[in-house]
């Protein structure tokens, strides 16, 4: 019984390891999509002459 407990002891440790690696991956991607969004807009201020003349003004 000693065995069991111990190995399924173990088994939930692995998986919150996992768990915690999985989650940090996760806000490491969530951080690059923020930059990534971030440097997108300051693309599109740089480049607002490069817009069509239809998307400045909704398209009338």
């Amino acid at each position: 019984m000693q065995f069991i407990e111990a190995r399924r002891s173990a088994n939930v440790s692995a998986l919150n390891a996992h768990l915690t690696q999985i989650n940090n991956t996760l806000d490491d991607a969530k951080k690059q999509g923020d930059e990534l969004g971030h440097f997108l807009k300051e693309i599109k201020a740089l480049l607002w002459w490069a817009c069509p003349i239809g998307g400045m003004n909704g398209g009338a």
